[in-house]
């Protein structure tokens, strides 16, 4: 029951943080509206470059870059500080904080880059959002396919699962489940922190099972 009671705890405190980004956020975008903040902004930006998609990937790193710093003791209280407290992360600090700045870069160039589609089409077309649809559906297959293969070994190192049995066993269940995969492959958490996961990544030919170590480590083969 306490630690029933330490889950109850420790869910209701990163839900209250989530709601205070929320609301943090929203005051952001309202000020910048409100004061004429973004405004000001590209202008000073168009007095130094003029192409619109040079201002527009200008702009949105400077107010991205604001809104990160805003919200990052937010970040650091959800994301490092109860997670230690409760004994779920170990993972130093700096190296919590690379793992957010690489996070905000990854996510950083994808907005950038879906921002520059969207108004490129704006501005060329009154089919704009059926093209930015299009273009957004094909952008997500693409990510989804590369994710396994460029994204996620920036954060963790994956090797094959080497229980041959254990193995089969998830792509049996793959199969069954009419998802089937290249492999089942193990990443790092444990250099990390505690958290038990597992997920399918990909698409297509780069789709496979990814198991968490310490799932691996924690739980009996039935349970995973």
């Amino acid at each position: 029951m306490a630690d029933q009671e330490r889950a109850r705890t420790y869910h209701r405190q990163q839900l209250w943080l989530a709601g205070a980004g929320l609301v943090l956020t929203t005051a952001y975008l309202l000020a910048l509206i409100w004061t004429g903040g973004a405004v000001a902004l590209r202008d000073w930006i168009s007095t130094l470059t003029t192409p619109w998609w040079v201002v527009l990937p200008l702009m949105l790193v400077v107010l991205g870059a604001g809104h990160w710093l805003l919200t990052l003791p937010l970040r650091w209280a959800a994301g490092y500080v109860l997670p230690r407290r409760v004994g779920l992360l170990h993972q130093p600090f700096l190296g919590w904080l690379r793992d957010g700045l690489k996070a905000a870069m990854v996510g950083g160039a994808l907005v950038v880059l879906g921002a520059e589609v969207v108004y490129g089409l704006m501005r060329s077309s009154v089919w704009w959002w059926l093209w930015s649809a299009l273009a957004f559906f094909a952008g997500y297959a693409l990510l989804a396919w590369v994710a396994p293969v460029w994204l996620v070994p920036l954060f963790y190192r994956l090797v094959p699962l080497e229980d041959a049995v254990l193995r089969e066993r998830l792509l049996g269940v793959a199969r069954r489940a009419g998802v089937p995969v290249l492999g089942v492959w193990v990443a790092d958490q444990s250099r990390k922190s505690r958290a038990a996961n597992a997920a399918v990544v990909g698409l297509g030919d780069t789709r496979r099972i990814i198991l968490f170590d310490t799932l691996l480590r924690e739980f009996p083969p039935d349970e995973i």
